[in-house]
């Protein structure tokens, strides 16, 4: 089977016929990108060690939506990983992670994290 992606290259539009193996490839995650086990031991040593830190934007959200960093804390380290809201970030070179899962109030919240040397927590918001 033979797959077309069609390229920019050099001003002009051009046709690469890829192989099974090369879509194959293709699937792969990029550089960098955590497992779900990975991704969860990633998040538990960096609360463990306070390497975290919230960016502004998540503390607006965090009072939009009357949820404070208890109830963020606890969705990272009880919640599951949402493959479908996690995704690469070609600004920043960087992955970010969508974790879901309930507050001890029972609030459905997603939270958005990346690592930057820290774990940068990126937003959160009640769903």
């Amino acid at each position: 089977m033979v797959c077309r992606i069609h390229a920019l290259i050099n001003c002009e539009y051009v046709t690469i016929k890829l192989g099974d193996r090369d879509r194959a490839a293709m699937k792969g995650k990029r550089d960098g990108y955590l497992e779900d086990l990975q991704l969860k031991e990633e998040i538990l040593k960096h609360l463990h060690n306070d390497r975290y830190r919230l960016t502004r934007h998540a503390e607006e959200e965090l009072e939009n939506d009357d949820l404070d960093l208890s109830d963020t804390l606890y969705v990272l380290k009880t919640g599951k990983h949402n493959h479908k809201k996690t995704g690469f970030d070609n600004r920043h070179q960087t992955w970010k992670y969508a974790i879901e899962g309930t507050t001890r109030e029972l609030k459905k919240v997603r939270v958005i994290v990346a690592f930057v040397g820290e774990m940068l927590i990126i937003t959160a918001m009640e769903l």
